[in-house]
């Protein structure tokens, strides 16, 4: 498991290095689809994400420190998919 420092350093660089809002989209975006896993384990559909997924790919992907945060957190990038 990556230590927390880790991921809280991603978070941290993400609100220092981008506006207010584009960094609140982002850890928004960020926290409903680690919540949707938790709160429904055995649906897949939650583990899947379209990295060219128009709201992924501007709210996550293209910001350095949320896609960072994303590979920590245990995500793996195939192709244009990311995999819990």
């Amino acid at each position: 498991m990556v230590d927390r420092e880790i991921l809280s350093e991603c978070l941290k660089t993400l609100i220092n290095n981008e506006d207010t809002k584009t960094a609140r989209d982002a850890i928004e975006t960020m926290l409903r689809i680690h919540r949707n896993i938790l709160n429904d384990e055995e649906n897949t559909n939650y583990r899947k994400l379209r990295i060219n997924n128009v709201n992924i790919a501007k709210k996550i992907w293209s910001l350095y420190p949320a896609r960072q945060f994303m590979l920590l957190s245990g995500w793996i990038e195939v192709i244009y998919l990311l995999f819990l």
